[in-house]
């Protein structure tokens, strides 16, 4: 089966049988079965090939990625990806022999490598991701988009690696490269409304640490003590401006009446009530943005 056929399912890559619809409904993710590809007489090259080193690769490579299959579909994750690297090294030879002038690889069979290639990268992506070496996960995705940059696995696999990584502004950039080459797809549109709720909570998570950083900070030994400020601090000071304070009160009262003075202090409660509520609605509009 082609990768083509079987884009619907996120994690499980092409022609994966062992998947039941239930999966295939609930998550794209990572939760499913690897890539594989029918090992046909057709889509193998003949033992007649005229470069014997290609057609003594070719076995070893469907083998080994038969085998990976078989031992991810047990849960043998670290068995499936010996072998599939193993059929990667091999493909990765025979890749590079092509690019020689006088290299015998057919234009079919070069084809064929290269979608296997891609299989096989897509695979240990998937594996990765479930060991939760997301580092690895997102190189082998790159190397699935180096020749299929629609891959839709890959994208949605890159972006959930990007989140546990907690790499959000990287996960929200890939989504929207994701997006942009698979604009109908709906995981990942769901995936930048998750990203976008974390970003906006990590703001706030960040603008409170902040605060409180500011708050714990302690001024340069190295700068004088305004001295002022000191005074302020101590009960001599307190007291005397008390004092003050009552006998400016005095003052006012005999200089202008009593009616004056209680004007003038309901006056200042009114203008400080209203003051106060404004920079109440500042503060409570500034915290909700």
């Amino acid at each position: 089966m082609s990768e083509d056929n079987s884009e619907n399912s996120v994690g499980s890559p092409e022609g994966s049988k062992e998947m039941n619809s239930t999966e295939n409904h609930k998550s794209a993710e990572w939760e499913s079965q690897p890539d594989s590809q029918p090992r046909s007489n057709e889509s193998q090259p003949s033992n007649s090939d005229p470069d014997k080193s290609d057609s003594s690769d070719t076995p070893s490579v469907y083998d080994n990625k038969e085998k990976g299959n078989e031992l991810f579909s047990k849960g043998d994750i670290d068995g499936a990806i010996e072998k599939w690297s193993k059929s990667i090294n091999s493909l990765s030879y025979i890749l590079n022999k092509s690019k020689a002038e006088n290299n015998s690889v057919t234009e079919d069979s070069l084809t064929e490598y290269t979608k296997m290639y891609v299989t096989l990268c897509s695979n240990l992506s998937l594996a990765f991701l479930k060991k939760e070496d997301f580092t690895k996960c997102k190189e082998y995705c790159q190397y699935v988009l180096m020749y299929d940059e629609k891959n839709l696995k890959a994208h949605l696999r890159i972006v959930q690696a990007d989140i546990k990584l907690k790499n959000l502004d990287n996960a929200l950039s890939n989504c929207e490269k994701g997006l942009k080459l698979n604009p109908e797809d709906n995981e990942l549109k769901g995936l930048k409304t998750v990203i976008n709720d974390l970003l906006k909570k990590q703001k706030k998570v960040d603008a409170v640490f902040a605060r409180k950083v500011f708050k714990k900070i302690e001024p340069d030994p190295r700068t004088a003590p305004d001295p002022f400020e000191e005074l302020k601090k101590t009960k001599f000071y307190r007291i005397n401006y008390a004092i003050y304070m009552m006998y400016l009160r005095l003052f006012l009262i005999i200089k202008f009446g009593w009616d004056y003075f209680k004007r003038g202090v309901l006056f200042s409660f009114d203008y400080y009530s209203k003051v106060s509520s404004r920079l109440r609605r500042f503060f409570s509009k500034s915290k909700q943005d």
